[in-house]
């Protein structure tokens, strides 16, 4: 094996922008089969955050709003 030999997996991502995409995120976690979520967000996005982990319900296990 040389030093340029590597090996990437990558996951696959879906990324919404338009306006109410946030309310999207349940279904979208649902589709997946996540049972639970732990939003995670900058401090500076916290009140965001928490909307979400509020939309999700039960779904949601909290907010972490400490990311760097």
């Amino acid at each position: 094996m040389t030093s340029l030999d590597f090996s990437y997996s990558g996951s696959s991502a879906r990324i919404v922008f338009k306006r109410g995409a946030i309310g999207l995120t349940k279904d979208a976690l649902e589709r997946l089969g996540c049972k639970r979520a732990l939003v995670l967000s900058t401090s500076a996005q916290a009140d965001a955050a928490s909307d979400l982990a509020r939309s999700l319900g039960k779904m949601s296990l909290g907010v972490y709003a400490k990311a760097a």
